[in-house]
């Protein structure tokens, strides 16, 4: 378990990952020589298993989907197969198990409705006689929220939208690597980022800047291992009623404002959001569904509940074709 002290560089980390140790001692009120040694130990017992970039796929033009599925018959078997096609698939982005109304998650990225077809035919060419229902949801509004939970100081929740509109931005093979570089460590130094991709510091520097500024890397994130800290993570279908931006609004800044809420997802699907939450138990999780329906009577209708209990890890690369030679 962790104390206040790694919480404290939890919190900071998750804000952003890529900031200097000196920086993150400042924010935590800690010294230097603390923050290093208990990063390294938080890494070495695997509390933080990746820090990464946060890349908003859409501005370079890609569209992010899950497949949800019910499997008949689940063997360890076809739980290793199902996670073997996720890390393989040149589009994938996400792969989880859980308890619930579904049994797993498949998540991809592509590049239009054609494509998307073709990345659910293939999953279902191989699962489709293992799958009692599915249902393919289509992300089109993404926010990320900071864990708030790791500090009881936050003031106000910080919202990272993954799916801003705009211009689509072009990127070069450059970018691409630069950013693949950041997604599998979002602490390496611009110096070995220079050394591998064949350019300056400072030229490596700039195209970060540029990247960020033109809203392609949104932020710099932690993945944790849940259990070590003792919490349980969850996804909620949310289905809404009379429905508008007005009320998406106020949903939205009334979750990035929940200090266990981590996501908020608009959805083509049945349901119409996904919200997902850090727990420290089940009935905190209810308890938080059950004030968003007291606050929201109007709209909120109903809702399903999946605990994850297994999961590959956002991806570490681009989706295919991301890039213009």
């Amino acid at each position: 378990m962790i104390d206040n002290v790694d919480r404290k560089i939890l919190y900071c980390l998750d804000i952003n990952s890529r900031d200097p140790v000196k920086e993150i001692a400042k924010k935590a009120g800690l010294r230097s020589n603390v923050v290093d040694y208990r990063l390294k130990k938080l890494v070495d017992e695997k509390v933080i298993t990746r820090m990464f970039a946060e890349v908003n796929i859409s501005r370079i033009g890609f569209t992010a989907f899950k497949i949800y599925v019910q499997f008949q018959d689940i063997t360890p078997e076809l739980e290793k197969q199902f996670f073997e096609f996720i890390s393989k698939h040149p589009n994938s982005l996400w792969g989880v198990r859980g308890v619930g109304h579904y049994a797993a998650i498949a998540g991809f990225v592509a590049k239009d409705v054609e494509e998307i077809e073709k990345i659910k035919n293939d999953f279902l060419g191989v699962f489709g006689k293992n799958i009692l229902m599915k249902q393919v949801a289509v992300n089109t509004g993404y926010y990320i929220f900071n864990r708030k939970y790791l500090s009881k100081e936050f003031k106000l929740g910080r919202v990272y939208d993954f799916f801003s509109r705009g211009k689509k931005i072009m990127i070069d093979k450059k970018d691409s690597q630069i950013i693949t570089l950041l997604l599998e460590n979002s602490r390496i130094k611009a110096v070995d980022i220079a050394e591998k991709v064949g350019l300056s510091g400072n030229q490596v520097l700039m195209r970060i800047k540029k990247l960020q500024e033109s809203g392609v890397i949104v932020s710099y994130k932690i993945d944790l291992n849940l259990a070590k800290i003792g919490y349980q993570f969850h996804k909620v279908l949310v289905y809404l009623q009379n429905y508008n931006l007005d009320d998406k609004k106020k949903l939205l800044d009334y979750c990035s404002n929940v200090a266990n809420i981590t996501a908020l997802s608009d959805t083509i699907a049945p349901w119409d959001i996904e919200i997902e939450m850090e727990t420290e138990t089940t009935q905190q999780a209810m308890e938080i569904m059950s004030d968003i329906r007291n606050k929201f009577p109007n709209i909120a209708k109903s809702y399903e509940t999946m605990i994850i209990t297994k999961e590959t890890g956002r991806n570490y690369k681009l989706p295919k074709e991301s890039y213009k030679e």
